[in-house]
């Protein structure tokens, strides 16, 4: 099965691609993309590293709420996301 795919308005094919996971030892914490979350999806909260030492980091919080736009990868200069297009 395909994936689901849409149109532009300029035209351009374009499937939206879903959040899947954000990997934790990469993300900086530094909220860039909870800010830009149009869709209230994304927030932070504490994590242990292997050292123990807590620290905030990107987690989905409302992954029903994702409709693909994909802003958040954008965003984050770590590239911490994982994506998923919907069959």
């Amino acid at each position: 099965m395909s994936p689901i795919s849409y149109q532009t308005f300029g035209g351009h094919p374009w499937t939206p691609r879903f959040v899947e996971v954000i990997d934790h030892e990469k993300c900086l914490g530094c909220g860039r993309c909870v800010k830009i979350c149009g869709q209230h999806c994304l927030g932070l909260e504490s994590y242990h590293d292997d050292e123990d030492t807590e620290r905030f980091v990107s987690a989905i919080m409302e992954k029903e709420q994702c409709i693909g736009c994909q802003a958040c990868s954008r965003a984050c200069i770590r590239g911490c996301f994982t994506f998923k297009a919907l069959a």
